[in-house]
């Protein structure tokens, strides 16, 4: 017996190609989602689909917020709407507090705070008139902690995170 039943639902993963987020997307296809597994790499998306039933592959950058909502459009044209999203599309840069640039901060808070909120963003505007959906924020332990050659960008995660929860309670 299945812990939960998505039969019939429609859902998004962003970073799904790989990692925890392919795990996630298994785990949704196995609940009997229908899936759109969407990365940067489409031939790593692509890969993760062929391996599920119910599912295709999306190529999309969560850093160009154009792209996003062309992406949900796409996937309310061809489903008719958007039950499920996770955005588990995420960068990260190791480097020391002191040894950040502003293009390695920039690509780091465009991809895991912007690109999560404004994909929750564009799929909570089709969800809404729905009267139901679910977005599920996955994120690194690293926004809860913080730690010495982690310090700043954590708590940046921790406030993105924070602010992402209180605008989608709202809703």
């Amino acid at each position: 017996m299945s812990l939960f039943d998505l039969s019939g639902r429609i859902g998004l993963v962003t970073g799904g190609g790989t990692g925890i987020g392919r795990g996630i997307a298994a785990a949704l296809a196995d609940a009997g989602a229908t899936l759109i597994i969407a990365g940067r790499r489409q031939d790593v998306a692509a890969n993760a689909a062929a391996d599920l039933s119910r599912a295709q592959a999306m190529t999309l950058d969560v850093t160009d917020r154009a792209a996003i909502d062309r992406t949900v459009a796409s996937i309310i044209a061809q489903h008719g709407r958007l039950d499920i999203l996770v955005t588990c599309a995420g960068t990260n840069r190791r480097l020391p507090t002191l040894e950040y640039d502003e293009a390695s901060w920039d690509a780091v808070i465009d991809t895991n705070l912007k690109g999560a909120f404004f994909c929750a963003q564009s799929a909570a505007r089709m969800m809404k008139p729905n009267g139901w959906g679910r977005i599920i924020h996955v994120g690194s332990v690293a926004a809860t902690l913080a730690r010495s050659r982690r310090g700043r960008s954590a708590r940046r995660s921790a406030s993105g995170c924070s602010t992402i929860r209180t605008g989608l309670r709202r809703l």
